[in-house]
């Protein structure tokens, strides 16, 4: 049996609360799980940001997902480079870049302190 292509903000509603479901159920949610175990694409959570419960659940378990990585991985209860791994996945970074207007292009200061009080 085929899944309709359009789902009404009903059926949203419904698939959000078995998305809390497996996020209440879940130590670290992922997201390709939720989508499986619910005979979902990974790509459908993000196809329906329209529906403003579905779109809070996915965030949700999001945000579970995040902090349980970032807790486990500081605490030491998770491999730290799966996290790291993990969290760049989602976003993270651990290079910070700075780019200061015109100073490619000689137009800018050649030099910056910066003084600590």
């Amino acid at each position: 049996m085929c899944r309709p292509k359009k789902y009404t903000k009903k059926a949203l509603k419904e698939i959000a609360l078995e998305i809390d479901k497996y996020t209440d159920k879940s130590a670290i949610p992922v997201l390709a799980e939720c989508a499986f175990e619910l005979g979902h694409g990974r790509q459908f959570f993000y196809e329906h940001n329209d529906c403003l419960e579905f779109s809070d659940a996915v965030k949700r378990l999001l945000a579970k997902k995040e902090f349980r990585l970032e807790v486990g991985a500081l605490s030491g209860n998770l491999n730290s480079s799966m996290a790291i791994f993990s969290l760049k996945q989602m976003g993270w970074k651990d290079k910070h870049e700075h780019s200061i207007p015109g100073g490619s292009e000689g137009k800018g200061p050649s030099k910056i302190t910066i003084e600590w009080e």
